[in-house]
C-alpha cells in the first residue's frame, strides 16, 4: 500500500506533504486526475542540494512522473535520453506544478543555474523588500514562457493617466530570449530600474496599480480593505522601513483581447 500523504487545495495549486519529507511542501497543478495517480505510489524525499521526490517502484522522479502525465512517460524519456533535462523555472525541485516545469537542453539547464538562479539566491538572502520581484510561468498549451514583473515601488507611470504600474507581464516563444531578459532584470533589480523597449519579449502587457484613498489611521497599516477587498498597502512603514512587500505572484490568466483574470 502507498503510503498516506496529507492533501491540502489551495485554488489551483495541491500542496502535498508526508513525515518523511522532513517538513517540506511538494506541489502540483490542482488537477484531480492526477492527483488520482500521484496517490497510487509511494514518493520519497531525497536530501541533497537540490531536494526531489522519487519512487524506487517506478524509478521515477516526481516531475518526471508528472511531465510524462501530460505528455506520455514514453515522449519524456526519449527527450531526457537525447541530452535534455526537465527544469524547475523557480529552482525549486519540490514545485512540480504544470506551469513550473519544461524540457530544457542541459547547456541551457546549466546556464540558467549558474547565473539566473545563482543571482536570484543572492538577491533574495540581500533585499529584505526588493522594488521589483519576478515569477516566470510555461503555458504547456500555447507553448509560451510568461514572465512577471510585480512592482512594489512606484517606478514607472503610464504618462497618460498619471498612475503608476503595478505589474509587466512578459510573454516568449523562445525560452533563449526569456533568458537574456531575466538575467538583465535579475541584474537590473539594485538599480531600481529597467529598459521596457530593450525587453526580447513577443508581447508586454501592463496592469496599472488601483488607486486607494487612505483613511485616517490606515496610513501605516498592512491591509486595507474595501467592499470586502483586501488591499495590500505597500506605503505603510514601521521604523522608517516598509512594513510589507510581495515576494510571489500566482500565473495571471490573459484572455484573447488582452484582459487579465
Amino acid at each position: 500500500m502507498p503510503k498516506q500523504m496529507e492533501i491540502s487545495i489551495i485554488g489551483n495549486v495541491i500542496e502535498l506533504r508526508r513525515e518523511q519529507w522532513k517538513g517540506k511542501v511538494a506541489r502540483i497543478t490542482n488537477d484531480l486526475a492526477l492527483l488520482e495517480e500521484v496517490k497510487k505510489y509511494t514518493w520519497t524525499y531525497k536530501d541533497g542540494e537540490h531536494p526531489y521526490l522519487h519512487n524506487s517502484k517506478l524509478n521515477l522522479y516526481f516531475h518526471e512522473f508528472v511531465l510524462g502525465f501530460i505528455y506520455g512517460a514514453e515522449n519524456i524519456d526519449r527527450m531526457q535520453s537525447e541530452g535534455n533535462i526537465i527544469e524547475h523555472l523557480d529552482n525549486d525541485g519540490l514545485n512540480c506544478t504544470y506551469s513550473n516545469l519544461h524540457i530544457l537542453s542541459e547547456d541551457l539547464n546549466k546556464a540558467k543555474a549558474f547565473t539566473i538562479d545563482k543571482k536570484a539566491a543572492e538577491l533574495d538572502r540581500s533585499m529584505e523588500y526588493p522594488s521589483y520581484i519576478m515569477d516566470v510561468y510555461y503555458l504547456h498549451d500555447s507553448k509560451q514562457f510568461q514572465l512577471q514583473l510585480f512592482m512594489n515601488d512606484d517606478i514607472y507611470f503610464n504618462k497618460n493617466t498619471g498612475k503608476a504600474a503595478e505589474m509587466f507581464i512578459c510573454m516568449y516563444d523562445k525560452f533563449e530570449n526569456l533568458y537574456i531578459d531575466w538575467f538583465y532584470l535579475l541584474n537590473s533589480r539594485s538599480d531600481r530600474r529597467f529598459e521596457v523597449g530593450t525587453l526580447h519579449a513577443k508581447k508586454v502587457f501592463v496592469t496599472e496599480r488601483p488607486i486607494i484613498e487612505i483613511q485616517a489611521g490606515e496610513e501605516n497599516k498592512p491591509f486595507i480593505i474595501r467592499n470586502g477587498v483586501r488591499y495590500l498597502n505597500l506605503d505603510a512603514t514601521a521604523n522608517g522601513k516598509p512594513m510589507v512587500s510581495l515576494q510571489h505572484t500566482s500565473m495571471r490568466i490573459i484572455f484573447d483581447d488582452g484582459k487579465l483574470e
